[in-house]
């Protein structure tokens, strides 16, 4: 018989357990990422529903991490869904990143916030090492969205107790104290802010100090005096070229400033 013949025909028989092999292992590659993807369905309808019976049968994974490569982690979807409190505590617990960020540069932080979770979840999310003075699009530190929607005092009072930056500014050129006054948070949180020395004479994107914000809203005979007090600069002019004895003569507390 010719050699190479009988080569040839020595060979088949090996190729086609090769072939064999590669289409069992195809269908099993095929057949894992079909058992990921139904498990990423069933794990979304679960944070969606607030099926915390479901989740919990799933609580032995050791990290979603595993799962998020390709599709949005499960603790944003989470909160975007204002899926309950134990559920997102679940999830913060398996994560081991908490600094990811999503197309608009917002941080777990940030987006807890933007979606008004209670204290254990801000807490728990600084403590697992979420970064509380991230940037996001806009140049928001997570502080700048608490006062924004005006959180309780006690929220407040952790990030600034956290080190979050008291003069950050966004892309408005607003520090938290700014904002702060632009929506009307209380009093405490006011002095909270001056206390821990925000710069008073910075000015936003109207070229409006605190002082003029302040006397724009109304607040208090007490928080003036106090921004006056710190070194205010009461000739300061705005956009408009207003100093804050205009606003203060608009809303007739003129006598206040005439003092100073």
């Amino acid at each position: 018989m010719n050699q190479n013949n009988l080569n040839s025909n020595t060979q088949k028989p090996h190729s086609n357990q090769n072939q064999n092999q590669n289409q069992i292992q195809n269908q099993n590659q095929n057949q894992i990422q079909i058992q990921s993807i139904n498990q990423l369905k069933q794990i979304y309808k679960a944070i969606k529903t607030n099926d915390i019976q479901f989740f919990d049968s799933i609580s032995t994974l050791k990290t979603t991490e595993q799962f998020e490569k390709e599709n949005e982690p499960f603790l944003k979807f989470a909160f975007e869904n204002k899926s309950k409190k134990e559920i997102i505590q679940k999830l913060i617990e398996k994560e081991t990143n908490l600094n990811w960020v999503d197309k608009y540069q917002n941080n777990p932080l940030h987006i807890a916030l933007e979606n008004e979770y209670p204290k254990e979840i801000i807490e728990l999310l600084i403590s697992k090492g979420s970064d509380i003075n991230s940037k996001n699009k806009w140049n928001e530190i997570p502080l700048h969205i608490a006062l924004r929607n005006k959180y309780p005092n006690e929220i407040i009072e952790l990030l600034i107790s956290k080190g979050s930056d008291i003069n950050s500014k966004n892309y408005w050129n607003e520090i938290p104290l700014h904002i702060a006054l632009e929506n009307q948070n209380p009093n405490k949180i006011i002095e909270l802010l001056i206390s821990k020395e925000s710069d008073i004479n910075s000015k936003n994107y109207r070229n409006e100090i605190p002082l003029h914000i302040a006397l724009k809203n109304k607040y208090s005979k007490e928080i003036i005096e106090l921004l006056i007090s710190k070194g205010s600069d009461i000739n300061s002019k705005n956009k408009w070229n207003e100093i804050p004895l205009h606003i203060a003569l608009k809303i007739n507390i003129q006598k206040k400033l005439l003092n100073y």
